[in-house]
C-alpha cells in the first residue's frame, strides 16, 4: 500500500513536483478529502492515494498518457495495480461527461498541458463542481516558461472574474520557479 514514507522517499528525487509531494499528500489528508481528482498523473498521484488511504478517500486520475505516465515513479503502473483507492482514466479531460463527479469533489489537482485554451476550458468544467470548501491545487503557475504560462494566465482571468470571487489562491515559488497555487473554494 503507498503510504507517507512512499511519498517521502518521494520528496527526495529530483522532479519538477518534489517541492510539492508531501503538501500533495498532506493538503488532502487534513481536509479528510473523500473524493480526489487530478487532472495529470505522475509522482503526484502516489501522494494522492497516500492521502486517500489515510482519509479512506478514493482518486480518479485523468491523463491523456495513461498508466504510463505513473511509470514516472519506479515500477509505478505495476505498484498502483494492487491499491483499491484509484483509478485511472486515460483520455483528454474534457471529454469526461459532465454527470461523472457530482458537485462534490474535495480535493482537485490541476496540472494537464499549460496552453491558455485548455487551461480555460478546464477551469470552466472542473472548478465549479468542487465542493465548496474543498482544495484545487495547481502546478506551474509561476513557470518563466513561455509556453508554460497559460496555467497562470487563465488562473488569473478566473480569479478576476465575477465567477472566480467565490474562491481564494496562494500562490507559492520554489526554487525551481515553477510555482504551486493553493485555492480553497468559498
Amino acid at each position: 500500500m503507498i503510504d507517507r514514507n512512499f511519498v517521502l522517499n518521494l520528496a527526495h528525487e529530483d522532479s519538477d513536483t518534489n517541492e510539492y509531494i508531501m503538501s500533495l499528500y498532506n493538503v488532502p489528508k487534513q481536509i479528510g478529502a473523500k473524493t480526489i481528482v487530478e487532472i495529470g498523473a505522475g509522482r503526484s498521484t502516489f501522494a494522492l492515494v497516500a492521502a486517500a488511504n489515510e482519509t479512506g478517500g478514493y482518486v480518479t486520475s485523468i491523463d491523456i498518457g495513461g498508466r504510463d505516465t505513473l511509470n514516472r515513479v519506479n515500477n509505478g503502473a505495476r505498484l498502483m495495480e494492487s491499491e483499491k483507492r484509484f483509478t485511472m482514466i486515460t483520455g483528454s479531460s474534457l471529454d469526461q461527461p459532465e454527470n461523472s463527479f457530482p458537485d462534490n469533489i474535495d480535493f482537485f489537482f490541476w496540472d494537464s498541458e499549460h496552453t491558455l485554451d485548455l487551461s480555460r476550458n478546464e477551469i470552466a468544467r472542473w472548478f465549479p463542481i468542487v465542493r465548496k470548501g474543498g482544495v484545487i491545487m495547481v502546478h506551474d503557475v509561476c513557470h518563466e516558461s513561455p509556453d508554460k504560462q497559460g496555467a497562470r494566465t487563465a488562473l488569473d482571468e478566473f480569479l478576476s472574474s465575477d465567477s472566480g470571487k467565490d474562491y481564494r489562491a496562494i500562490f507559492l515559488l520554489d526554487t525551481k520557479i515553477i510555482g504551486m497555487a493553493i485555492i480553497i473554494k468559498l
